[in-house]
């Protein structure tokens, strides 16, 4: 079952990547949506975003415009991921 939630959580961030330069809306929702599930899945994975985002001030920005934009459920959880600063 938990691979099938990281499999699933790919999809959706891959899908939500293409959409960002294609004109289908919902990029957003579709990375907050996979994001959120990786973290919730996966410990590993939600320290190496945490990681990822320390090193990368532009990905920290952009994770920050998620954040805000995900909504009461979801924005939590992708705030776990912010790094220490």
């Amino acid at each position: 079952m938990k691979l099938l939630q990281i499999i699933i959580s790919y999809i959706l961030i891959i899908v939500g990547a293409i959409s960002l330069i294609s004109p289908i809306p919902g990029a957003a929702l579709l990375m907050a949506v996979g994001l959120s599930l990786l973290i919730c899945t996966s410990t590993v994975a939600a320290s190496c975003i945490r990681l990822t985002r320390g090193k990368y001030v532009r990905l920290n920005q952009t994770m920050a415009w998620l954040e805000n934009r995900a909504g009461e459920r979801m924005g939590p959880i992708l705030r776990r991921t912010r790094p220490s600063e």
